[in-house]
């Protein structure tokens, strides 16, 4: 049993007046909203339970979710004063009910190629790429460092380029005892960020674990923040991807 986890709660405040009645999510690239292209995708792939983690205009969210019966919503109530680690930390908590085998954790905000979710092994991972060959600002860098063969992440920043790109998907594995005994460390871990900080974002406390994979992709994505983003990936990433 795979799940899924789409962190949406954000303003969305770069879209400007876009997003003052609507989620950024919720926002059309193409002829459907970006967050569409994920639901579309996990349901493909099977993945039994979807839960978007809402905020702003969260009711917009929970009425477009009623067509599928496998996408709920749960509303982090303080995403005005939060960053994306709470929202992760209460997903977490509601999906501890699921006897499941790989949570995946997904941005709202992005569109991909179809083969990057399909590619996720069970493991714990961050999905990354080669830095894009456009500077759009606002990329976030993942750094890591090789151990026996491996590459893991030891950073996630948005001021130090380095060689991959996040592209905001990553993936967490229960399919050992070990695992989940990792998946409790992770919700607490969270917990202990957020006392000292509740503006971290969840990918910090990812690389903070510290047995997180970093699994480079070559399949096209893209990430939309702002309008410029948007007609970007609408002109050159959309007509591309699967």
């Amino acid at each position: 049993m795979n799940v899924a986890t789409i962190l949406a709660a954000g303003l969305g405040s770069r879209f400007g007046d876009i997003t003052k009645y609507i989620p950024k999510g919720m926002i059309k690239v193409g002829d459907k909203p970006m967050i569409e292209y994920s639901i579309d995708k996990l349901k493909k792939l099977g993945y039994s339970e979807i839960l978007v983690v809402t905020g702003h205009c969260s009711d917009v969210y929970d009425n477009f979710f009623k067509k599928w019966d496998n996408v709920k919503t749960i509303k982090n109530p303080f995403y005005k004063d939060t960053g994306s680690l709470f929202s992760l930390y209460l997903a977490m908590s509601e999906l501890r009910k699921y006897n499941f085998k790989n949570l995946t954790i997904l941005d709202s905000d992005i569109i991909y190629d179809y083969q990057i979710l399909n590619s996720i092994s069970s493991e714990n991972c961050m999905i990354v790429s080669e830095p894009k060959s456009f500077d759009i600002g606002d990329e976030c860098w993942a750094h890591t460092k090789k151990h026996d063969g491996i590459e893991f992440i030891t950073e996630i920043t948005k001021t130090k380029p380095a060689k991959c790109e996040m592209i905001g998907i990553s993936n967490i594995t229960t399919n050992t005892i070990k695992s989940i005994d990792d998946y409790e460390s992770m919700i607490k871990l969270s917990l202990d960020m957020l006392y000292k900080n509740n503006l971290e974002d969840y990918e910090n406390m990812l690389s903070k674990f510290g047995n997180f994979r970093s699994v480079k992709s070559d399949y096209l994505w893209a990430e939309m923040d702002n309008v410029l983003h948007m007609e970007y990936a609408t002109e050159n990433i959309l007509p591309k991807i699967k």
